[in-house]
């Protein structure tokens, strides 16, 4: 087992990671890491999870020898994992591939609301600087813009985070990556450009475009459609490997 040990502290929403920990608990899916018991000592909350023995998925992402179907193909995975939380009334709070993990031929997400009240605080501390995000702060760059605003998680944010580790997985780079968090919330605020791609199709175009909207009633409410079109694409017949990185520039405006 792995065991994760979460610290209360006033106002980060540990209470609320309690609860969805325990709910996690009764959440038996395949791409879900299964939490076996939850409990606290003192002002200590402890998970005791199973421990997946591989690489987690931002590994996966970066293997240049992994065919770009194939990525997508784990990134389904992960999707399915995380819709069937949202069924279940979980909400994620930090979706990104470095919270998925990959061994023994499955695909798991994992830690469900646990980094939600770390990621909080680092972006509390965060947004009235020019510190370096991805030194101080990594799911920055996979967050929805409200949250900078200090909106809560909802499944409309961790269909933005899934949508910015779709796009990723598409080219290699990732939507958004100015070097401060300031810049990066500004550069949020804009639309972004989606250029054609072999394995992207008009549906998943739009899909994404809508994923990584700036306003949130603007996205799909849940991660069904997207994942529909996913599976669709990845049960095409493997032809040339598609592992190229399509050059593109995006442009917005940043405020200094």
């Amino acid at each position: 087992i792995a065991l994760k040990l979460l610290t209360a502290r006033p106002g980060n929403g540990e209470d609320r990671s309690l609860r969805e920990a325990r709910a996690l608990a009764s959440l038996d899916h395949p791409n879900v890491a299964q939490v076996h018991d939850v409990g606290q000592d003192g002002a200590t909350t402890y998970l005791a999870m199973e421990l997946v023995d591989g690489p987690d998925l931002a590994e996966e992402l970066k293997r240049e020898d992994l065919e770009v179907l194939d990525k997508l193909r784990l990134l389904l995975a992960a999707g399915r994992g995380l819709d069937a939380a949202h069924s279940a009334g979980i909400v994620h709070g930090d979706f990104k591939p470095a919270n998925v993990w990959v061994g023994s031929g499955q695909v798991r997400v994992a830690d469900f609301g646990v980094s939600r009240a770390r990621a909080t605080a680092d972006m509390d501390a965060t947004m009235g600087d020019d510190e370096p995000a991805e030194l101080r702060w990594g799911t920055a760059a996979y967050a929805a813009p409200e949250l900078f605003e200090g909106a809560p998680h909802d499944q409309s944010s961790d269909v933005y985070a899934f949508c910015v580790s779709v796009f990723e997985a598409l080219y290699g780079v990732r939507p958004f990556r100015r070097p401060t968090v300031r810049q990066l919330y500004c550069e949020k605020l804009w639309p972004v450009p989606i250029v054609p791609h072999p394995a992207l199709t008009p549906r998943l175009r739009r899909l994404l475009s809508n994923g990584l909207h700036p306003n949130p009633e603007a996205r799909p409410q849940s991660l069904a459609p997207l994942l529909a079109e996913l599976e669709t694409i990845t049960r095409k017949r493997r032809g040339p490997q598609l592992h190229m990185v399509v050059p593109f520039a995006i442009i917005g405006v940043v405020a200094l």
